[in-house]
């Protein structure tokens, strides 16, 4: 039998957030399509992740949010593509989901 998982530590209020990340972005999102999906070997886990175009309908990014207790994002940028390769290079799940769909690995 094959594990897709484990049980996991984090807090039900994060697990919230990153079902819902616009609340991590300070904006309202639509999605309009899934870009792809795949799963990766972690240590102790394997992780799945699916990937979506979205549209933001309300207000601009911004980061770190001021919600506390949960993983925020850092930084954000706009960019093309080419940006991702070195992190998709490094194990970066959601940029190789992301070049994958553009046919460029």
């Amino acid at each position: 039998m094959q594990r897709w998982g484990r049980k996991s530590k984090l807090s039900n209020q994060e697990m919230l957030y990153r079902k819902n990340p616009q609340w991590l972005l300070g904006v309202e999102l639509k999605i309009l399509k899934l870009i792809g999906e795949n799963n990766i070997n972690r240590k102790d886990y394997i992780l799945h992740m699916k990937e979506y175009e979205v549209k933001i309908l309300k207000g601009k990014p911004k980061v770190p949010q001021p919600i506390q207790g949960i993983t925020q994002y850092q930084q954000w940028r706009w960019g093309i593509g080419s940006d991702l390769k070195e992190a998709a290079s490094k194990g970066s799940l959601c940029s190789q989901i992301y070049l994958r769909s553009v046919n460029d690995k």
